[in-house]
């Protein structure tokens, strides 16, 4: 109960503070969210003990372990937020549907860089995630299904993208707050 109101609140946050989206959107720092897993967290706890059992110990070997895998942790961060930092969304639409089936968005994204962006998932209210990869330098039309519930105008509100490459430490994510609408036809 009480984390769903907070997530709620969290999305009008966000929601206010972005506006409505309208492509062609390029994803920039100020929109993308991080915070560290259960993982990330864990191997967080992991470095401060190997710290403070090094510095008792005066052990070298075990303090150069240890900052050398902070400094991978915070690489592990970095890239984590460049995985979504820059990749444009350049065509959206939502396709009509039927009461009780799963409608279908199809999101156009581009990858401008060199490097290819693995791990992206793309998740709409209601409906599993979708998980796709973006090759270096091209573009990539996904799939996402979103649920049908009754008939009428439907409008979707927002969708989540994410991503938890490349060690899974650090979950990066932004919403998209899109101009979607679909007709949902009663059931055949």
């Amino acid at each position: 109960m009480l984390r769903a109101r907070l997530r709620e609140r969290a999305a009008a946050w966000a929601r206010r503070r972005q506006g409505e989206d309208v492509p062609p959107l390029v994803l920039r720092a100020r929109r993308l969210y991080i915070l560290p897993t259960r993982a990330g967290l864990g191997f967080s706890l992991l470095l401060f003990v190997m710290l403070v059992a090094g510095l008792n110990y005066t052990n070298s070997l075990a303090l150069l372990l240890t900052f050398t895998l902070s400094g991978f942790m915070l690489v592990g961060m970095y890239e984590c937020q460049r995985t979504l930092q820059g990749l444009e969304l350049m065509q959206v639409r939502a396709l009509d549907s039927h009461v009780g089936a799963m409608g279908i968005i199809e999101l156009r994204f581009a990858n401008a860089h060199h490097a290819a962006r693995r791990a992206l998932h793309l998740r709409c209210s209601g409906a599993p995630a979708t998980r796709f990869d973006l090759a270096a330098l091209a573009t990539d039309t996904v799939k996402l299904g979103y649920s049908a519930t009754r008939r009428g105008r439907l409008s979707i509100d927002r969708l989540e993208l994410s991503t938890t490459a490349p060690a899974g430490l650090f979950r990066a994510w932004t919403w998209l707050h899109l101009p979607l609408t679909a007709i949902v036809y009663p059931r055949p």
